[in-house]
């Protein structure tokens, strides 16, 4: 082990930091696909700033689907298979645990502001309290659970 690279004894394929060493040739091509792929979501995420702003200035405040309980009842059906596998894995302490908790809390964040956002009248009073006891304080949680559950692993 050299002062310049205090891993290079170690089995673990990462640096401190949590990238992947390039030291091998599948090490390499991860890393690669790492980088690419991490150019990619940033990209997209550039991408969707002035996409907002087309969707700002051409979207109708208002429109109608056709499939509006099909959207619901299926996005429902997802949310609560998260919800399930998530207290399963936690339940179980199964290796699944912070992706299904990080899922979840972002589903449940996704039902609240679409709830609130969508709903008008008296059904908005209840999205907004739904989402405040509810919705928001569950995928708390869940973000809590799946940061700690990656905190708590060996290695």
């Amino acid at each position: 082990m050299t002062a310049e690279s205090p891993n290079q004894g170690d089995a673990s394929p990462a640096e401190p930091d949590g990238r992947v060493r390039g030291g091998d040739a599948g090490g390499l091509k991860r890393h690669t696909l790492d980088e690419l792929g991490a150019l990619a979501l940033l990209l997209a995420a550039l991408a969707l700033v002035p996409w907002t702003v087309v969707l700002a200035l051409q979207l109708p405040p208002e429109h109608t689907t056709k499939a509006w309980s099909v959207l619901w009842i299926g996005f429902d059906i997802g949310l609560a298979t998260l919800l399930g596998a998530t207290g399963l894995a936690l339940r179980r302490r199964w290796l699944s645990l912070p992706l299904l908790a990080g899922a979840t809390a972002a589903a449940l964040s996704c039902d609240a502001w679409f709830d609130v956002v969508t709903a008008s009248g008296d059904d908005r009073v209840v999205s907004i309290l739904l989402a405040a006891l509810a919705e928001l304080p569950l995928a708390f949680f869940c973000a809590v659970v799946g940061r700690r559950s990656l905190a708590q692993r060996p290695g």
